[in-house]
């Protein structure tokens, strides 16, 4: 035999298995009194609340804790300025957005939770960032309360500390510019307001 052959008889033999194994799946579901046996034993209930108290409040639990590392690496950057602890707070940052990423995946459609949801992920404005940094308004946790969504949050805090590639860059822009400095310290502070 030859390989296009050999090749051609493989091919008809996985679409029958799969074609076979197709009608096992459709007969398994076409079982009336099955499909109601199964579906009265599962419990809706008990599932959900696994998954909440398992899955779901443990995710936003080490949401919490990543937050507060974050606050404090940045507050460890604000203090002594240096490239260590910058790029300290850069992996912290990269540490407490992959949490995020994972808590997001069970946001839910309930109006609390989408204001929280969007305070902390909402993907930034830059024009607005760079507005609200040129006008005279006080930036603080606090004061950020009363901003959009579009300027903080995590993606607000990855704009700062990554707007330039290298350390030394983005280190020299907050050095030089203050008010930048204190818009960080204030977006990761505000990341873990009650």
């Amino acid at each position: 035999m030859d390989t296009v052959t050999t090749s051609a008889i493989q091919k008809r033999n996985l679409l029958m298995g799969l074609a076979l194994a197709l009608v096992g799946v459709l007969a398994l579901f076409n079982n009336p009194s099955r499909v109601q046996a199964q579906a009265g034993e599962f419990d809706r209930r008990a599932m959900l609340t696994s998954l909440s108290e398992n899955v779901i409040l443990p995710c936003h639990e080490r949401f919490v804790e990543v937050a507060d590392t974050l606050v404090a690496h940045v507050q460890s950057f604000y203090d002594s300025q240096d490239v260590a602890s910058l790029q300290d707070a850069r992996v912290a940052w990269l540490e407490t957005s992959l949490i995020w990423q994972q808590c997001k995946l069970f946001s839910l459609a309930g109006f609390e939770t989408m204001i929280l949801h969007n305070r902390i992920s909402k993907v930034p404005r830059i024009n607005l960032i760079e507005d609200l940094l040129a006008s005279g308004k006080d930036i603080t946790a606090e004061s950020l309360e009363n901003e959009g969504s579009t300027v903080k949050g995590v993606a607000a805090i990855e704009y700062i500390l990554f707007q330039e590639a290298s350390a030394e860059d983005v280190l020299n822009i907050l050095q030089t510019d203050a008010r930048r400095l204190n818009y960080l310290l204030a977006l990761s502070q505000n990341l873990v307001i009650e």
